[in-house]
């Protein structure tokens, strides 16, 4: 009865909590999963807004966008310069156009979501749905077993578990997301927990009383669920941090990983033969 939420592109309830429309920041970790490590991020951020740009359209009601609508559409849902989606734009709609087909085109009205892509599109907002419950569940027993073993209880707090996650990301986000991506940082990642986790405990309703008990509680769920979290858990929060690290990229400058990821693939080392 609710699957009609997930019919819009980005609508998961994998996203990170911050101030700006998440939704761009989530489809583009989606498709960027979906293209590869070998895709060039541009084409998967220019294909990613094309989508966004779409989104209603439908062959079969007539309703249909033309390249210039699509652009302005673009330009109001993105918060950098639009040079790069000027210099692409043209080459993305004619290469989704073609077949495999993603986009379908009328010569004279403009461009839609044919029906495959709107089912493709549906598809990974339910897995992402199906990760989000799952990992919902196994969080709130973990948290339930750590509250029971301080003898303790508090009201809602799942949420404040949520609300730990959600900040870890915002004064840690390179650090967390990485270290859930490559387990690497986990020094800084374990120094600043303890503290981000005090920070939201002292600002919540939870009696004073009782909050030195609620974060070790809220510690040792964290502490469970990334270094011995089940393949939903660990699958959750590194969708997290690939809508972060997108997020990350967005916000400074697309063309900058676009660079590093083009020297990567032309590096050359050279050995002196005598190591060899």
């Amino acid at each position: 009865s609710n699957y009609h939420q997930f019919t819009t592109p980005g609508s998961s309830p994998i996203q990170v909590d911050f101030e700006s429309d998440p939704r761009l920041y989530v489809f583009l970790r989606q498709q960027w999963e979906s293209a590869g490590a070998n895709a060039r991020l541009d084409d998967v951020l220019v294909d990613s807004l094309i989508f966004l740009a779409l989104e209603g359209t439908d062959p079969d009601k007539g309703i249909l966008m033309k390249r210039e609508e699509v652009l302005l559409t673009i330009r109001t849902k993105i918060g950098f310069s639009s040079k790069l989606i000027d210099e692409k734009l043209d080459a993305r709609l004619h290469h989704l156009s073609v077949k495999p087909r993603r986009i379908k085109r009328h010569k004279q009205d403009g461009y839609c979501l044919p029906y495959e892509t709107r089912v493709e599109l549906e598809g990974k907002n339910l897995h992402d749905a199906a990760l989000d419950s799952a990992f919902r569940s196994g969080s709130s027993t973990r948290l339930k077993i750590a509250l029971k073993a301080e003898d303790t209880q508090v009201h809602d707090a799942q949420a404040l578990l949520f609300r730990v996650i959600n900040e870890l990301f915002k004064k840690q986000g390179l650090e967390f997301a990485n270290f859930v991506m490559q387990s690497e940082g986990q020094a800084a990642v374990e120094k600043s927990l303890d503290e981000i986790i005090s920070e939201v405990v002292d600002i919540s309703v939870v009696v004073p009383k009782n909050r030195t008990a609620v974060k070790r509680a809220l510690l040792a769920t964290m502490r469970d669920l990334i270094y011995r979290g089940t393949d939903d858990e660990i699958g959750y929060l590194r969708r997290l941090a690939s809508s972060y690290m997108m997020l990350f990229l967005l916000q400074i400058d697309p063309k900058i990983a676009t660079y590093f990821s083009t020297l990567a693939g032309r590096l050359r080392v050279f050995v002196d033969n005598s190591i060899l």
